[in-house]
């Protein structure tokens, strides 16, 4: 982990989906976090993607009896503005 974003407060910036799979600096993409907190996800997880998280997390550290699942936010599909024809 990079400690440019670091900042005097104590707390950093949290790329969501991180600039190495993709993601972006946008503010959407950043969370502000503890350092502390930030420091130990990249400890844990790296740059790894929710899904591989949970896959990890399912086969080592939960009860078998729970799973966690991590899943694609699906997009609604955008609605085509209803035009009336006009007849001639």
């Amino acid at each position: 982990m990079k400690r440019k974003n670091r900042s005097r407060t104590g707390y950093d910036k949290h790329h969501r989906k991180p600039k190495s799979r993709g993601g972006n600096n946008h503010p959407s993409n950043i969370s502000i976090v503890r350092a502390n907190q930030h420091r130990a996800w990249h400890v844990l997880f790296g740059n790894m993607m929710p899904n591989e998280i949970a896959q990890i997390i399912n086969s080592v550290w939960i009860s078998s009896d729970w799973e966690l699942v991590a899943r694609k936010r699906v997009q609604p599909k955008p609605v085509e503005p209803f035009v009336p024809q006009l007849w001639e």
